[in-house]
């Protein structure tokens, strides 16, 4: 298989991964895992607000615990977005 062949291929996995994503994301499961993840991140932080700001050790344990349900949802989207500009290549490719 060609270089060009082995482009396209992973062009067209990312657009697939992406349309997969996004079907995900508008999903009932989708949904739900971004409340969840909304929720888990509001929690975390409003247990930071009050932590006492002399325990460091609680501090870093509760900035991870919101950041990870926000690289889950930016995860997601970076899928998606990476999906589109694929299909967005894909259709140049057609055209040139």
């Amino acid at each position: 298989m060609t270089e060009e062949q082995e482009e396209y291929k992973t062009l067209i996995k990312s657009a697939n991964a992406g349309a997969d994503m996004e079907t995900f994301r508008r999903s009932n499961a989708g949904q739900i895992l971004h409340q969840k993840a909304v929720e888990d991140e509001m929690e975390a932080l409003r247990k930071l607000a009050v932590v006492d700001p002399a325990d460091p050790v609680t501090i870093r344990a509760l900035q991870l615990e919101a950041a990870v349900p926000r690289l889950a949802i930016r995860w997601i989207e970076e899928i998606i977005e990476q999906g589109e500009v694929a299909k967005f290549s894909i259709e140049e490719t057609k055209t040139t």
